[in-house]
């Protein structure tokens, strides 16, 4: 780290050295990380220290990026007394300028150093998951337990200075069910910004959840429109992807569907709020400022029956005459509405896991699935049955949106509970 606080002030020269704007971006990352497959009895382990540096120079409107993968002052100055006639090819774009980042801003976040946790820490991870006693006929697939560092920072000419330091745990659990009859897996992963042990309920809510898949039976319904339930892992996903549309580039390039009609229409329920929170205490995934510096903020993408924000870098901004939010690399996505309790009241069909067959049409926001779902009876968990096949379109599903329930899940930077729709088109 010293090394690169060292290297920053050196770099600082540059505009000096060539009377140019620029800014700068630095990324440290350290992982550490330990893999069981048991199939194989084997065991894998890595460690890597990665650092990779990427400047921006913005000149008469054009810009050129060079990048390296060292802090070598020297070095970054050849490339840039090599590469700076590129500038001068092709013609200038109005909308590329330099952001006018003038502010600093340190944020340290580190929960852990990676050099102080042991391998005999790790290796007593993967014991746990090898010596738990599964139900009979499960075993484990895949087992990892991973943790990262990663330091940010970014200069620029203007004199502004930036850096984000955090961490991050994860681990993975793969499960296997064979018998003669049936077979299937399931797998849950955990993330956190500190260090945890593996636990026990960790191992035994994957194995429930496979285990609920044990003997399925064809359904005996038809194909028709249902009632459906996203599990709350599931549920994430799509809000996933329907945040991807909600940048100023994909609407600006007709590559939404939010652009075929007016981005600023309903296209959820009255009831149904989507914020990204830039920080949330704890979470592996806060961002304060993107690529460009621009400082991060809260924002109601979904507010009250409307789009009510998109994500829009420096560049895009300036096109909808806006300031700039950001760069949705990463976010923390949360649900806001008054949750229920009764959580499979009124629905026919509960979705579980993606399996395949995932086409998506970004211009029309039509997609074709295939899923794992369990038919619901009575409040309860009926029957699981693979492989059903499902035609929808993303704006259609959230205008049909019915229930958001309490059981909240938090999975990479979403959290969110489960979600029900109302007569969705089901083939069976």
């Amino acid at each position: 780290m010293e090394k690169i606080e060292k290297s920053l002030k050196q770099l600082s020269q540059i505009w000096q050295e060539f009377n140019i704007e620029w800014y700068l971006n630095i990324y440290e990352t350290k992982s550490k990380e330990i893999s069981f497959t048991p199939v194989w009895d084997e065991i894998s382990v890595s460690q890597d220290t990665d650092v990779s540096l990427i400047l921006n120079i913005i000149k008469n409107n054009k810009k050129l990026t060079i990048k390296q993968n060292s802090l070598s002052y020297e070095d970054l100055c050849d490339k840039i007394k090599d590469n700076l006639w590129l500038l001068e090819v092709g013609s200038a774009d109005s909308d590329i300028y330099m952001f006018p980042t003038k502010n600093s801003l340190d944020v340290d976040e580190i929960k852990f150093d990676i050099d102080d946790i042991s391998w005999d820490f790790l290796l007593s991870q993967r014991n746990k998951v090898k010596n738990y006693k599964f139900s009979p006929n499960i075993s484990v697939e895949a087992f990892s337990y991973s943790l990262n560092s990663e330091n940010r920072y970014f200069i620029n000419s203007l004199g502004a200075s930036k850096s984000h330091k955090s961490t991050q745990n994860s681990y993975f659990l793969w499960l296997y069910y064979d018998t003669l009859n049936f077979s299937d897996t399931e797998y849950e992963v955990f993330y956190s910004s500190n260090y945890e042990n593996v636990t026990s309920d960790f191992i035994a809510k994957t194995e429930q959840k496979l285990l609920a898949k044990v003997n399925p039976q064809k359904s005996q319904l038809k194909s028709w429109f249902y009632n459906v339930t996203f599990k709350n892992n599931l549920a994430g996903d799509f809000l996933d992807i329907l945040l991807s549309w909600c940048s100023g580039e994909k609407i600006r390039q007709w590559i939404s569907f939010l652009k075929k009609w007016d981005i600023w229409k309903k296209i959820v329920t009255d009831k149904l709020n989507i914020k990204s929170i830039h920080n949330i205490d704890s979470s592996p995934f806060n961002r304060f400022f993107d690529s460009e510096w621009i400082d991060t903020k809260d924002l109601f993408i979904i507010k009250n029956w409307v789009l009510d924000e998109i994500f829009l870098d420096s560049k895009n901004a300036k096109k909808y005459s806006k300031d700039p939010n950001w760069n949705p690399t990463y976010a923390n996505i949360a649900l806001i509405w008054d949750k229920t309790k009764d959580f499979l009241k009124n629905t026919n069909f509960l979705f579980t896991n993606l399996m395949w067959l995932h086409t998506i049409d970004f211009s029309t926001g039509k997609f074709a699935l295939e899923w794992e779902w369990f038919e619901v009876n009575n409040w309860k968990i009926w029957n699981f049955v693979k492989n059903v096949s499902i035609s929808w379109s993303i704006l259609d599903l959230f205008l049909s949106l019915d229930s958001i329930w309490d059981d909240i899940y938090e999975h990479s930077a979403i959290k969110t509970g489960s979600i029900t729709f109302l007569n969705q088109n089901i083939i069976i």
